[in-house]
Parts: C-alpha cells; structure tokens; sequence
C-alpha cells in the first residue's frame, strides 16, 4: 500500500505519501516539538500492523472469509475508515496541509484495496509453512 502511494504521488505528482503527511501534521501543531522523520512511519505501519492483526484474527475465526474478494472489500472497509480519521484530522487540525482532498480520499480507497490483497497473500504464505 505504501509502496503504492509514493509510485502514484510521483506519478500525479501530488502528495499521498501516508508517514510524510502525518509527518507535516505532527511538526505544524502548534506544540513546540523536534519530529524524527521516521515518526510518520511509525504511526502509518502501526495502525498497519493492527489492521493485518484484524484480518489475520478474522480469517482463522470465519473460514467462509477467506478469499481475495473479502479481503479487498475489507481493504475497501478500512479505506473507509481511514478517510474518516484523515478527513476528521484534516478538519480539527490548526494547520492542515494544503492538498486536495477528494483526490487523496480517492486514492486511500485504491490503496486500501490494495492492501487487503496484500495482507491475504502474506496471510496464505504463513499457512502454507504450517
């Protein structure tokens, strides 16, 4: 998903990059504070790591959603949900970056998607070691 969020920024030129714009969140609040670039990392994977914790819990509890077409859907899901917090964020936040937003919203539902695949590959590969 990450991966797929530089390549399109690049591409469109336009700034999708998930640690980077919370990084811009973080070093604009009106708190004085030294941000670490690699704290916008840190808080994108965490909130990964808990998502792919949902779905691999998810997918040994109901085996009837094991499949790629319920893994996208719960990318999509997710995708939902994290244009929520952005929009939230975006919204109570003094000074939010400067972009555009339905473009970015767009963009988190693709890259959500995307993941959900990826973290059913990831799932199948640590079964098939079992």
């Amino acid at each position: 998903m990450t991966l797929y969020s530089y390549l399109i920024s690049k591409i469109e030129r336009k700034n999708y990059r998930e640690p980077r714009l919370l990084n811009k969140l973080i070093e604009k609040l009106p708190i004085p504070r030294d941000v670490h670039p690699s704290t916008g990392w840190i808080l994108h994977y965490k909130v990964g790591f808990g998502f792919a914790l949902f779905y691999h819990l998810t997918w040994n509890k109901y085996k009837p959603f094991r499949n790629m077409p319920t893994a996208i859907t719960m990318g999509l899901i997710n995708g939902l949900l994290g244009i929520g917090v952005w929009d939230r964020v975006f919204k109570i936040h003094p000074h939010p970056p400067d972009i555009d937003h339905r473009a970015f919203y767009r963009h988190l539902i693709i890259a959500h998607g995307i993941y959900g695949a990826g973290a059913y590959f990831g799932y199948l590969l640590t079964r098939e070691r079992k």
